[in-house]
């Protein structure tokens, strides 16, 4: 067994304000001699309970954070936590003997100055020196920034609802991401607009903000205007609507391909303008044209 660096935490969205603590594993590893690992709650533990404050939707899937912690942080070994009664029922000593220490091998683990796990929250960043030393676990505590307005998951999807896109990215430290797979749509765009869309199908639990934006695919090392929205032109009002009604369509700029079936990733970089309902077609097509135009405009 493989003696290892732990983090706990859900790491939505990796981003910024998760930057800190993940180099401070990496760091701890780097000095003791460790493999660094994570162990990931697919969402918050609160909203896994049921507790009171609705449905949270992610900035990142589970398949997002690992491939973001491999690609920018190097760390292979990420451990999805159980999200039941059952788990939530074992107190933090529990927690250490039979998962970190006994199953992952842990040796030594990285905590922010707000940590606390167990039932009722019973271990935390003040007192882990004593679930600590009977297993022999070595730590490390990273403090809270003073006089710093902390970057937190909720407020980057606050900012995404806002269609604050720049600032969003700003605390994530990349591009927001979206990912699905191309499905076939209605071919309106392309046979009767002119502009040819990959229809993506997105994880139901993924956050997508609403509008216009100018986008990156990576796959196609292209440009894309991407509008994510409810069709208000083609559809009735979208008051009541679900988020599953969302559509995510991606105008792919000097690209001709079949996309169907292929998995894309599309990184939006900036927000065009809000989606808007249009009287005719004419008008609808003409304003997809200054898009495109504004996106061209952008990258040239």
């Amino acid at each position: 067994m493989k003696n290892r660096a732990l983090a706990i935490g859900t790491f939505d969205g990796v981003h910024c304000g998760h930057r800190r603590l993940l180099d401070a594993l990496l760091n701890l590893a780097q000095d003791k001699g460790l493999d660094p690992m994570v162990a990931l709650f697919s969402c918050s533990p609160r909203i896994a309970l049921g507790r009171p404050g609705g449905v949270v939707r992610l900035l990142t899937t589970v398949q997002e954070r690992r491939d973001i912690l491999k690609e920018e942080f190097g760390i292979r070994k990420v451990e999805v936590l159980p999200q039941d009664q059952r788990f939530f029922s074992l107190t933090a000593g529990q927690f250490l003997r039979r998962y970190a220490v006994g199953r992952w091998g842990v040796r030594a683990m990285v905590f922010g100055g707000n940590f606390a796990f167990g039932v009722e929250r019973a271990c935390r960043a003040d007192n882990f020196e004593e679930f600590a030393r009977p297993l022999g676990l070595m730590w490390r505590r990273v403090p809270l920034l003073k006089n710093v307005v902390p970057i937190s998951s909720s407020r980057i999807r606050g900012l995404l609802a806002e269609g604050d896109l720049a600032q969003a990215n700003r605390f994530l430290g990349r591009r927001y991401r979206l990912i699905g797979r191309v499905v076939r749509g209605r071919r309106i765009a392309g046979k009767v607009l002119g502009y040819p869309t990959a229809n993506l199908i997105m994880s139901s639990e993924k956050l997508l903000p609403l509008g216009v934006f100018r986008a990156w695919s990576r796959d196609l090392n292209r440009w894309a205007v991407v509008n994510i929205g409810y069709r208000p032109t083609f559809s009735p009002s979208p008051r009541g609507s679900r988020p599953l009604d969302i559509a995510v369509e991606a105008h792919i700029l000097d690209y001709k391909g079949n996309l169907y079936g292929r998995s894309l990733m599309l990184e939006l970089a900036q927000k065009i303008r809000s989606e808007r309902r249009f009287q005719s077609l004419d008008d609808l097509r003409l304003q997809i044209g200054r898009d495109v135009k504004n996106c061209y405009n952008k990258i040239n």
